[in-house]
């Protein structure tokens, strides 16, 4: 028996041989579809991550991330290939000659990375490099220091360098600990789940926004501060806060709390407790004097239309000093945020996030007996923040002119 197809006699046995190879061709193709369509592996999406800052030693030289690997300029670089030639500060070569001890990074005082391209000396020389025992420890310099990560390094330990589970977590120092960027990183908290470069759902994307632009957000983080990478149902509203002439508390200090006991307060509804009335100052024989060294504030982001995504916000504060951070708008992630100054520089993550136009960060740098730090940012739309310096005695007082000292 044959069957004839298209003018082509083809035999009982020829025909079940085509149809075999036929199913056969369409079961490669759908496994095929299934591998390509299917969700990846969260090893998959950790491979898309920037090779150095992922804790892979992705080109097996036996150097892991920035600023350790020769082929990384910095932790955003997507590959960790060497680059040829070597750089100068990962050539084995005395490219400066100032001593065989003193070839490539980390020993190199020019070298601030083994990518870098220069080892000559910067004037003056680096803390780890200079001899002197800069943060009194009885030890000096890269090696001796246990707060000298490499030459180029400044002698302060920092909470991922100094040997401790600074954050409770399990995981001590980079690059063990999630939290750490780098050596020279000063906190060891881990980052939110939607903005630590971790697929922590397994459904093959991750994060708010990566920067990569081969690697997709996960549609279930709101925000770069969301703490849950996972699928979630809708929080509920959260109420608005009392007005402070119904808050319970006393706000302006004066004895008296809330409407109609306090005389600042015209209504309920009234949001300022401090009290209208006139203020004789008579001055002193000893002024009231300035914090020392005097607070900064730096505030670092980009405009997008009608918001700004604030990318970095920090206070340098003297020791025992209060940071106070109040907001107002609908996009403020907090109404009030409190922290004491324990170290020099005080990031406020909470507040790095988008903040919309109409948003008004205020934030004060006080301590007892001292006058303090007052700045404030307006969100403007399609503009940079408006900015406002004074000071200020107390958190939440009236900013004032700062004195001529």
């Amino acid at each position: 028996m044959s069957l004839s197809l298209a003018g082509v006699d083809v035999s009982h046995m020829s025909f079940h041989r085509m149809v075999s190879w036929s199913l056969v061709a369409v079961v490669a193709l759908l496994l095929a579809a299934g591998l390509s369509l299917g969700a990846a592996s969260p090893v998959q999406a950790l491979e898309r991550l920037a090779q150095c800052a992922n804790n892979v030693d992705d080109d097996g030289d036996g150097k892991v991330d920035f600023p350790a690997e020769p082929g990384c300029t910095s932790a955003n670089d997507p590959a960790e290939a060497d680059p040829v030639p070597a750089p100068a500060c990962s050539n084995r070569l005395d490219d400066d000659g100032d001593g065989v001890s003193k070839i490539d990074f980390p020993a190199e005082p020019g070298c601030a990375s083994a990518a870098d391209t220069t080892e000559v000396d910067p004037v003056p020389a680096p803390e780890c490099a200079d001899l002197r025992d800069n943060d009194g420890d009885v030890k000096i310099d890269y090696l001796k220091d246990p707060g000298c990560n490499w030459a180029a390094d400044t002698e302060a330990d920092t909470d991922c360098s100094n040997g401790r589970d600074d954050d409770s977590d399990g995981r001590i120092d980079f690059p063990d600990d999630l939290g750490c960027a780098g050596l020279n990183d000063a906190d060891e908290v881990d980052p939110p789940q939607c903005n630590d470069g971790r697929d922590n759902d397994g459904d093959g994307t991750l994060d708010f926004d990566t920067g990569i632009p081969t690697q997709a957000a996960d549609s279930d983080c709101e925000s770069a501060v969301d703490t849950v990478e996972a699928p979630r149902s809708a929080p509920p509203p959260v109420p608005a806060p009392p007005a402070r002439c119904a808050d319970g508390l006393d706000n302006d200090g004066d004895g008296k709390v809330d409407f109609p006991a306090d005389r600042g307060c015209s209504s309920a509804a009234d949001d300022d407790e401090i009290d209208t009335q006139l203020v004789v100052v008579v001055p002193s024989s000893i002024p009231t004097p300035l914090l020392t060294p005097f607070p900064v504030v730096r505030l670092r982001g980009r405009t997008e239309r009608d918001r700004v995504r604030i990318t970095l916000l920090t206070v340098r504060a003297p020791a025992a000093s209060q940071v106070s951070i109040y907001c107002t708008g609908r996009s403020c992630p907090r109404r009030r945020l409190a922290m004491r100054a324990s170290r020099r520089i005080v990031r406020v993550r909470p507040f790095e996030r988008r903040l919309r136009a109409g948003a008004v960060l205020k934030i004060y740098v006080t301590k007892p007996g001292f006058i303090g730090k007052y700045t404030r940012f307006r969100f403007m739309r399609n503009r940079v923040p408006l900015r406002a310096d004074r000071c200020a005695k107390a958190p939440g007082t009236q900013p004032r002119t700062c004195p001529a000292s």
